[in-house]
């Protein structure tokens, strides 16, 4: 069943109400993403959705080349995860954006919900940034960023 939207006649809340499912972009930081993961358990229990963490691990990720510290997170953020009830998907790809927008297509995911990854300030400026890339793919999709606080950036929740 597909809900069709007007901007002219369906309110926000509606909008939200009728998608299916919510999905947490997932992928290795320096720091936890604890707080990432309890608002998106927070938002799918207020809209009584599924949730989905899809990590996608591409060759920089793989557990030759990742960095001890965002591994660490990374194990200890999927068990927090699977603690609140998302369902886990992990993926190994070249394309982490399209391997996301791919896996929400087909499951009929109309929510993504993004932390601000940690990129160099170039890929930032130049556009090449995966948070960039990822709104410029999903158009179609709802997207919602995520901030961290600063103690969790420096370690200290």
């Amino acid at each position: 069943e597909q809900t069709n939207y007007s901007p002219r006649n369906v309110s926000l809340k509606e909008a939200i109400h009728a998608s299916h499912q919510l999905m947490v972009c997932f992928m290795p930081e320096r720091w936890s993403q604890r707080t990432l993961l309890k608002k998106a358990s927070r938002l799918a229990g207020r809209l009584s959705k599924e949730w989905f963490v899809v990590y996608t691990e591409t060759e920089e990720d793989s557990p030759e080349k990742i960095d001890l510290e965002k591994q660490r997170h990374l194990f200890a953020d999927i068990q927090f995860a699977k603690d609140l009830g998302a369902h886990i998907i992990h993926f190994k790809t070249e394309n982490r954006i399209k391997a996301w927008l791919d896996f929400a297509r087909k499951e009929s995911i109309t929510q993504l919900i993004v932390g601000r990854p940690e990129e160099s300030w170039w890929r930032e400026t130049l556009g090449f940034d995966t948070l960039n890339a990822l709104l410029k793919q999903s158009k179609d999709l709802d997207v919602f960023i995520m901030g961290y606080n600063k103690d969790e950036i420096e370690g200290k929740t």
